[in-house]
């Protein structure tokens, strides 16, 4: 993850989609208060402020609670279909996120954390 700020395991199953952040740049970890968040042009939300999960319109990275860094949510989609589109909505999302975000114009260094065999890994 060289000038990655972020580092996603998505594991598509049938209608679920598992993700877990393996890493993420510090500078975007929220460490109380409001949170922090950033809206993309698809409309998605990127935020943090409390624990990884996955909403309808929004991601949840990694906030103020730590001893929940790593685990894994899930969402569950009515079809295949609908699973795919979320993951492309949410990769683009992420992209835009990357790119634009202010806070984010230079990568801090995150500590590493080793793939599951069979995962794809999508750093943005």
């Amino acid at each position: 993850m060289k000038n990655s700020k972020l580092k996603l395991r998505i594991t598509k199953l049938d209608k679920t989609v598992e993700i877990q952040i393996l890493e993420q740049d510090k500078r975007f970890v929220c460490d109380g208060g409001v949170g922090l968040s950033f809206r993309a042009k698809n409309g998605l939300l990127v935020y943090s402020v409390k624990h990884p999960e996955i909403m309808w319109n929004a991601i949840l990275l990694r906030g103020e609670n730590s001893e929940k860094d790593d685990i894994i949510f899930r969402s569950i989609f009515p079809d295949n279909k609908s699973r795919d589109k979320f993951i492309s909505c949410l990769k683009t999302a992420l992209k835009d996120w990357a790119k634009n975000a202010p806070e984010f114009k230079k990568a801090v260094k995150p500590e590493k954390v080793k793939p599951k065999k069979g995962s794809r890994i999508f750093e943005v």
